[in-house]
């Protein structure tokens, strides 16, 4: 199974630690026009923001495109927020995984009422 189909698993669970146990300590997160983040502390921090608003989460992946340690996809994300509002957006993530962490996270779609 590709890495990055258990990463997706990790993240629609909503449980942080699973998420952020993929990240190396000099990760790069970069969340569409947002100053990226550095750092597993500051960007598990950030993901912990994002998913206690949540009530679940689901990626359905589409296309992959793979070269050596990086990864580009597409997918599907629907959120279910807690207030009860149900959205699904399309998304595009860049990868960089090296040494079984990855390094630099990319992620570029635009979600309404998401702060």
């Amino acid at each position: 199974m590709d890495w990055w189909i258990n990463f997706f698993r990790d993240m629609d669970s909503l449980e942080i630690a699973r998420s952020s146990a993929w990240y190396g300590e000099d990760i790069e997160l970069r969340a569409g026009n947002e100053p990226a983040i550095f750092g597993k502390e500051a960007a598990t921090a950030a993901l912990g923001h994002v998913l206690q608003q949540l009530q679940a989460l689901r990626h359905d992946l589409g296309t992959v495109v793979t070269s050596g340690n990086d990864v580009f996809l597409e997918c599907q994300v629907n959120y279910v927020f807690k207030d009860g509002r149900d959205v699904t957006v399309p998304a595009a993530a860049y990868f960089r995984r090296t040494d079984g962490a990855i390094r630099i996270l990319h992620i570029f779609q635009h979600i309404p009422g998401l702060a």
